[in-house]
């Protein structure tokens, strides 16, 4: 078949390794860096290892929020082994990472992040959603020297002709922007210098505002007509036994209460990786060798000499599909694994059975930095959508109460921009138990080995309708797989089979349903992909 256009080329990573790991940046900002105060940010102590909460930065005093995000280049990993030029916000002097750190803070609190640039180019800061930002600094807006500016982050008319929604700071300066945190809820921040570009490049991260004196609560229940701890509705601390019908009126109101331990991130994007290669090389320059033959196509769309830190946007193609940076396998992997210095952030789902003692659900937070709309899809049980850009899936309907407006999805598709958050409960529906629950395999001698079914799978349908569990030659169990249909439990793992299941707990997946994004450069399975992990109850021992 003839080729309609070039053909993709992976750009050479022996260089980026050694880039990566001998390279080390001569950064004239030094002074200024010590001269600006470092983040009051302090990683939590407890949560699970793949969690929220660990991860959060929180900014400092009550009623304050104090940031410093440095803007910086570094690379990521891929499972196939590439080695990504990016760009990425970290926090203050820590190394480069991607995506950037998530900033934790309380509703009304006043947030000041002063913005460090590393960078060769002029870059911002943009939090969606968020009104009033101010900025202090020099505006890196085309002239000369720049302009200083203290007020609000109104781009000027140099700012909008050259694609920018807020003030920029040069590279090798800082410069401050202010808001409040004025509402409850999940904000994606970006760079707001050519927007287009650099959050491609990795300038994204992830804003989290708390309720004031209700942590464990996605939104104020004031909001949303709640009396936290009240009788209103004493089987239901955040998740509805029977969930009422979308839009229906409710005197109790809607709880938005979650188990602080079981909060997830889900920051979505995609890699083109000729677009960065062309930044790498606009950054560092090309050298003998590097350059594969025929490569005529990609210096098309990439002159790095002429027109450098731009790309042919009618030839983007991403190769690579993320979550929280990360693309499967990696993606299951804990916070701060060692394999992924630049890449910290887990986003496995971590929980445990819903029961009478444990109704608290699990919050995921979804955030789309890419530039297309994302259909992911949990596999299990549906997510519960509870809010969608800052604001409740709730509304007053006067006398009435409130109308409950949250709803359950088999697919939570997040457009461009967009933030949501749902609720995840895993529910032991079926509650196969070897003693009072067994799988009945039909006939004695079949019940005595544990294995196997008869040959007319008698009586197998009276107590597990439609479930025959094949002999135990005929499996061939899989490494998260515990050998066995009941949670808890685990059979002995056969000669030279690799055993990665802990406790017996399950694991399903959860991914984008456009399944061309579950790869990682064309080749399956990966790329926007993550898992769903079920312990038992108690969890598993450590």
């Amino acid at each position: 078949m003839a080729s309609t256009g070039p053909v993709p080329v992976r750009r050479p990573v022996g260089h980026r390794f050694l880039r990566r790991f001998g390279w080390l940046p001569v950064i004239s900002v030094v002074a200024l860096a010590a001269a600006v105060p470092l983040p009051s940010a302090a990683r939590a102590a407890n949560g699970p290892e793949n969690g929220l909460a660990p991860m959060c930065q929180n900014g400092g005093a009550k009623g304050e929020s104090h940031y410093v995000l440095t803007a910086k280049d570094g690379y990521i990993i891929t499972p196939d082994l590439n080695s990504i030029y990016m760009w990425g916000f970290s926090a203050g002097s820590d190394a480069f990472q991607y995506p950037g750190p998530a900033l934790c803070v309380t509703a009304g609190d006043t947030v000041t992040i002063t913005v460090q640039n590393q960078l060769p180019v002029p870059t911002s800061l943009n939090v969606l959603g968020i009104t009033g930002e101010t900025f202090s600094g020099v505006d890196a807006d085309g002239t000369a020297t720049g302009t200083p500016l203290s007020g609000p982050a109104t781009p000027t008319a140099r700012d909008l002709a050259a694609g920018n929604v807020v003030p920029s700071v040069a590279p090798n300066q800082a410069a401050t922007y202010s808001f409040v945190a004025a509402h409850a809820g999940t904000y994606l921040y970006e760079s707001g210098t050519s927007p287009e570009l650099q959050d491609q490049m990795g300038l994204i991260g992830a804003l989290i505002v708390r309720p004031k004196g209700h942590p464990d609560y996605v939104y104020d229940p004031a909001e949303t007509g709640w009396t936290p701890g009240a009788a209103n509705n004493p089987s239901d601390p955040g998740h509805a036994t029977t969930p009422p019908a979308s839009g229906s009126n409710l005197a109790t109101g809607v709880s938005t209460q979650f188990d602080p331990d079981r909060e997830f991130l889900h920051i979505l994007t995609e890699i083109d990786p000729d677009l960065h290669s062309c930044f790498e090389e606009a950054r560092f320059g090309r050298t003998v060798g590097q350059v594969p033959a025929g490569d005529g196509g990609f210096a098309s769309r990439c002159n790095p000499t002429s027109a450098p830190f731009t790309y042919d946007m009618t030839q983007y193609k991403a190769r690579y599909w993320m979550i929280n940076g990360r693309s499967f396998p990696d993606t299951v992997d804990a916070n701060h694994a060692e394999h992924l210095p630049s890449q910290p952030f887990s986003s496995l789902v971590h929980v445990t059975p819903r029961s009478a003692t444990d109704l608290a659900p699990a919050v995921i937070r979804y955030l789309n930095a890419g530039p297309v709309a994302y259909p992911f899809h949990p596999h299990a049980q549906h997510e519960e959508v509870v809010g969608v850009d800052g604001r409740p899936r709730a509304a007053s309907a006067g006398a009435a109460g409130v109308s409950d407006l949250t709803e359950d999805h088999f697919g939570i598709t997040v457009v461009p921009g967009q933030t949501l958050e749902t609720f995840f409960s895993w529910v032991d529906a079926v509650g196969w138990d070897p003693a009072s629950r067994p799988i009945n395999f039909g006939g004695t001698a079949q019940q005595g080995s544990g294995q196997g079914v008869n040959p007319d799978f008698s009586g197998i349908y009276a107590e597990a309708p439609g479930v025959i569990v094949p002999q135990e030659q005929d499996k061939v169990n899989g490494e998260f797989w515990s050998g066995t249909p009941y949670l808890g439990y685990q059979h002995r793992a056969k000669p030279g089979e690799l055993q990665m299941n802990e406790c017996g707990e399950y694991y399903d997946v959860a991914h984008s349903h456009a399944l061309f994004q579950v790869t990682n450069f064309g080749s399956g399975v990966g790329g926007m992909l993550t898992m769903i992990r079920v312990d038992p109850l108690g969890g598993c021992p450590k």
